[in-house]
């Protein structure tokens, strides 16, 4: 029988054993970082100052929504080291602070200030409003562009728990802990028309438009005017011979081919009608990839780079029409990273 208090667990009772059988063993502080340890010294309350310090001064009024930590996995352990490898606490903080090499296994050594790599994690709290999705019933009775709005939509509201994690008092990641739903959304309900002349089509485009020839970012030349004279109609986007060409938006193509009539300098071109204003033209292709009456997706191949008609080299010709009045292209298309030569 024994009194709760003198009963230890295994590991304080392997420590008191270790300690009363061997002089070579002393209660010391050993710091890790990542698994490695960096060093041990007897004088544990100072390497626990310094390891605290660069945390408390990241949350100085302590309060309880921070959380401070190093961006490394930094453990303190207590406990028994061999007293023939112990260190000078002045000298353990010099590793940790860079001042000092850090030995590795192997008997490499590296420099890294380990303590000045902190984060806070802060708990925030906020509402805010989110929309649902949108219905599209599509009407085969309706004109291809028409949209008809059955219901409008309501924003719902959702209480959000979040930590967000700051570097250098720069925010570099942001993860929800929590969601509640105060108020269910209401999704906007409208009716599309998707009869055109040639046949039932899709969704109109949705008037954001993607480079219409990914693989290449370079250009010739761009849209160009001399005040209200339009002298280059698009973006000559270069790129080498058979390169696919993709739809901008999605849309029903109203022309696929070769116009032998005002449109011959185009070559072999594709025009698309996006039903909603806009209206986009491809052209100097090497061959079209689709019909007219075709409905087209956005980012579906509808040819590939060419020079035919009036052209010097293999090139895209790209023009983009609002409302019937031609546009600059490089107001509504955003080059990608090149991926090709060109």
């Amino acid at each position: 029988m024994v009194r709760p208090g003198d009963i230890s667990d295994r590991v304080e009772l392997a420590d008191h054993m270790i300690a009363l059988s061997s002089d070579q063993f002393q209660e010391a502080a050993g710091v890790f970082v990542n698994g490695v340890l960096v060093g041990a010294s007897a004088d544990r309350q100072a390497v626990q100052e310094a390891h605290d310090a660069p945390l408390r001064a990241l949350n100085p009024t302590g309060d309880p929504n921070v959380r401070a930590s190093y961006r490394q996995q930094v453990e303190l352990q207590q406990g028994l080291y061999f007293t023939d490898t112990l260190i000078d606490s002045s000298e353990l903080i010099a590793r940790l602070t860079g001042q000092a090499p850090i030995p590795l296994p192997g008997g490499e050594t590296t420099v890294w200030n380990v303590l000045a790599e902190t984060q806070k994690t802060v708990r925030i709290n906020y509402t805010e409003e989110y929309e649902a999705a949108q219905e599209v019933i599509e009407r085969t009775d309706l004109e291809w562009g028409t949209e008809r709005v059955l219901r409008e939509g309501v924003p719902g509201v959702r209480h959000v728990v979040a930590d967000v994690v700051f570097i250098n008092d720069i925010e570099v990641q942001q993860t929800v802990v929590e969601e509640i739903i105060e108020r269910e959304p209401v999704a906007r309900q409208v009716e599309v028309g998707v009869h055109s002349e040639y046949g039932v089509a899709g969704a109109p485009g949705d008037g954001s438009f993607i480079w219409p020839v990914p693989d290449y970012k370079a250009q010739s030349r761009g849209f160009i005017t001399y005040g209200s004279y339009v002298y280059h109609r698009g973006l000559d986007i270069t790129g080498a011979y058979g390169t696919p060409i993709y739809a901008a938006d999605s849309g029903v193509v109203t022309f696929a081919g070769r116009d032998r009539g005002y449109n011959w300098s185009y070559g072999n071109f594709v025009e698309i009608d996006h039903g909603n204003g806009y209206t986009t033209l491809y052209g100097h292709m090497a061959a079209v990839a689709t019909t007219q009456g075709a409905y087209v997706e956005k980012g579906q191949v509808i040819g590939y780079v060419g020079s035919t008609g009036r052209s010097t080299g293999n090139h895209c010709h790209f023009e983009l029409m609002k409302n019937g009045v031609l546009q600059d292209p490089a107001k509504y298309v955003q080059r990608p990273p090149a991926q090709g030569s060109g």
